[in-house]
């Protein structure tokens, strides 16, 4: 057993921070208290040090993308192809990549992979820990949710094809129709033999509430089709990205819909992003909608996240809430925060230690543990 003693523990859900030990055992919290020393502990004096829940950027391409290369390194998009939920990031995922190193020295312990946006329907995301080490040993989740993306870039790769779709008439049909086939053949499939079919296979499972559908939509007219197919399907959306999500906030307060948005550092010169309002998040946020920040690493540098979200501070978030972009609300999204997300009795012992406050952008981190393991110490 692990004892952290004198730490001040941010706690990011009640909005305090509280001089407390932290007792681990078997990669959770076991304990907080004072006072928690017994003879078997190693203990560890942080000496007033902050304590932070580790932090999660919740849609990026890491390890899908790799740091330095060209085309041979990129496999985030499969581009002859429209439809393709039954396709895994997992698989595509380089473990070595330094962009995960990066990341976790900034703090983030837990990443979501997802497929590119050229296709209509992406592959099925993984959540990972960013500890170094395989696939199979870093992954949460092979399967936290399915990719999808409305606009203008998946019909980018097919106008030289001149292929559907063409406009977002053709993308929403194929949304539409891949959902009714899915449904359809899972309807047929306890009635009849039919052929396994990975797509649909993974779509049903959307179909089943049993995960979201992850929508990447910046325009409003985009977010409203999204909440569109989530009422007509009865099934459980994210809004990603969601750089106009301000235009259209009552709907998607009305629809119960949580919502990514891209960190500020991101390039706002694409068509789609010249509406992007830096307030975007706190207008968001004053709705009651759940909101994450990501910062969509490549687009951002994962590594930056923190940052990310400390520039929104000037648009007036407290501290916590600040915090919760990047802690407890892509936590709570990706339906694991009985697991992550905050410092909790019986959660992973994902922590971070700040030598001040997190927000402080000169704060330097000393020590860093995933599942109660410490994998770095200054």
């Amino acid at each position: 057993m692990i004892l952290l003693r004198n730490c001040q523990v941010v706690d990011v859900e009640n909005g305090e921070i509280v001089l407390n030990d932290i007792l681990i055992e078997h990669k959770r919290i076991k304990k907080l208290g004072i006072n928690l020393l017994e003879e078997n502990h190693k203990v560890i004096d942080l000496k007033g040090a902050y304590v932070c829940p580790g932090f999660i950027d919740i849609a990026t391409e890491i390890g899908l993308v790799e740091s330095g290369r060209k085309s041979e390194g990129n496999d985030t998009n499969e581009v002859n192809e429209e439809i393709i939920p039954g396709m895994k990031s997992l698989n595509g995922i380089y473990p070595f990549d330094i962009s995960f190193k990066e990341a976790l020295l900034s703090g983030i312990t837990t990443v979501v992979v997802s497929s590119g946006g050229s296709n209509v329907i992406g592959a099925q995301s993984s959540a990972l820990k960013t500890k170094i080490a395989t696939v199979d040993d870093m992954v949460i989740d092979s399967s936290i949710d399915i990719k999808a993306t409305l606009g203008d870039e998946p019909k980018k790769w097919n106008q030289n094809s001149q292929t559907t779709p063409l406009s977002r008439m053709g993308i929403m049909n194929l949304l539409r129709n891949s959902l009714i086939k899915a449904k359809d053949y899972m309807e047929n499939k306890t009635e009849i033999k039919v052929d396994i079919n990975l797509n649909y296979e993974a779509l049903a499972r959307v179909l089943n509430k049993e995960i979201p559908l992850k929508i990447a939509a910046n325009k409003a007219q985009d977010i409203l089709s999204a909440i569109e197919i989530k009422k007509e399907f009865n099934i459980n959306v994210i809004i990603d990205e969601c750089a106009e999500g301000y235009m259209v906030k009552e709907y998607l307060k009305e629809a119960n819909i949580p919502v990514i948005v891209s960190s500020p550092l991101i390039d706002t010169s694409g068509l789609e992003l010249i509406n992007s309002r830096i307030d975007n998040v706190k207008i968001l946020m004053n709705e009651g909608i759940d909101v994450a920040l990501s910062t969509h690493h490549p687009k951002v540098s994962s590594e930056l996240l923190l940052f990310s979200s400390v520039m929104l501070m000037r648009e007036g978030l407290s501290i916590f809430d600040t915090l919760k972009l990047i802690t407890v609300n892509p936590a709570k999204i990706l339906n694991l925060h009985d697991r992550i997300g905050s410092i909790k009795e019986g959660k992973y012992a994902d922590l971070v230690v700040f030598d001040d406050l997190p927000t402080n952008t000169l704060s330097k981190i000393s020590l860093i543990m995933i599942d109660g393991e410490i994998v770095f110490k200054s």
